[in-house]
């Protein structure tokens, strides 16, 4: 297997965004706010949500993202190797009854790169058990080019199929990580992406999942890079936001080892 960190700069709007979390922590911390209108649980879900697409949050960035770095890259890969499933990882941002979803906005930038709309689906889709079955054979046979779904949802054996593996977030949990790659590690030819946003909590949280995955059997107190109701650190401080940096680093691109 072979992993890539993108990192995306960050705009103006999500440094806005960390700064108003950082205080609304602090609030919380000091107990200046009622729980039932403001906790580090929302907090952190609204965390999330910033960094994987700040539209999430009925914010508008003034500049490309991280769907925008997952479209030009799921594409580039589809013009070279023509077939070959790639699978889009996102825990938020599904498809709603009304307003902007994560899900639509990369099928149309992809739509717009050259990708068939009908090679490009959602497990969301998915109404009965029949349909999912059917779907997942149109991913193993390459009818579907790109599957877009979240954690919770892949059998092992398809991401082991795939062609490249992109992680829009940090899923919460390394049982979550596992499903995630399922048997990819076993065969070796899969590409994992992973992007995150340059300075923000997703290179800790990335750092805490991979050694939590790492380790059998997993405790319930590593399992998961989130403690949003003890660690002090899933909000970044009040100054943490001047840390931030403008242009993004240069990505880190490294074989993974096999255990």
């Amino acid at each position: 297997m072979y992993r890539q960190s993108v990192v995306v700069a960050p705009t103006r709007e999500y440094a806005a965004v960390v700064a108003d979390l950082s205080v609304r922590a602090q609030h919380v911390r000091a107990h200046r706010v009622d729980p039932r209108q403001d906790n580090l649980l929302r907090i952190f879900t609204d965390q999330r949500a910033a960094a994987l697409d700040l539209r999430l949050l009925g914010r508008t960035p003034s500049g490309p993202g991280k769907v925008d770095a997952v479209a030009a890259r799921i594409s580039a890969l589809h013009d070279t190797a023509g077939v070959g499933l790639q699978i889009v990882y996102a825990d938020l941002g599904a498809p709603t009854s009304t307003g902007w979803n994560l899900y639509d906005e990369l099928r149309d930038q992809l739509m717009t790169r050259g990708v068939p709309p009908a090679q490009i689906r959602y497990l969301h889709q998915v109404r009965n058990e029949a349909e999912r079955i059917a779907l997942l054979d149109d991913c193993r046979t390459g009818r579907v080019s790109v599957l877009i779904t979240n954690s919770r949802r892949m059998p092992a054996d398809i991401p082991a199929a795939a062609l490249a593996l992109h992680h829009l977030d940090c899923p919460v949990s390394a049982n979550d990580l596992r499903r995630r790659e399922g048997h990819a590690n076993a065969a070796g030819g899969v590409r994992v992406f992973r992007y995150i946003i340059a300075g923000s909590y997703e290179t800790r949280a990335w750092q805490t999942i991979d050694v939590a995955a790492a380790s059998r059997p997993v405790s319930s107190a590593a399992a998961s890079a989130f403690r949003p109701l003890t660690d002090v650190h899933a909000v970044a401080p009040p100054s943490a936001p001047a840390a931030i940096p403008g242009p993004a680093s240069t990505p880190r691109q490294h074989p993974e080892r096999h255990r």
